[in-house]
């Protein structure tokens, strides 16, 4: 419900759906601080009206609904009719915006927790 609000309010509910084409995909891992994650950069294709074919190259990484796709299978999007370079993906988007909010909700619990350690540790007056 929330997704279909914020699509609604960007536009995208109006942008043209199509069907894209995983062209090619390639896996690999990445070193973190943590471990490893595991990646994959891939590239989806797509045609306009005009029979104009369209790529985009996206990364994701392990536990994306995207992840380790398999050439050929296709994904529902949506092109910028102004500019068909433009894509929306709600996978791709959905999946992002999840690990942003956990980036800001540990952060914001750090700060929380710091803020009041400071405050708990001052003598009293």
């Amino acid at each position: 419900m929330l997704i279909e609000l914020w699509e609604r309010l960007r536009g995208y509910d109006k942008w043209v759906p199509v069907e894209a084409r995983i062209e090619s995909t390639r896996v690999w891992k990445r070193e973190t601080r943590y471990g490893t994650v595991d990646c994959s950069d891939d590239v989806m294709l797509w045609t306009d009206p005009t029979g104009m074919n369209h790529r985009a190259p996206f990364t994701t990484q392990d536990g994306s609904p995207l992840f380790e796709l398999i050439e050929g299978s296709t994904r529902a999007i949506r092109y910028n009719p102004a500019d068909p370079e433009e894509y929306y993906c709600r996978e791709l988007y959905e999946h992002n915006t999840a690990l942003r909010l956990v980036s800001v909700v540990g952060t914001i619990g750090i700060i929380a927790t710091a803020i009041f350690l400071f405050w708990s540790a001052r003598p009293p007056r």
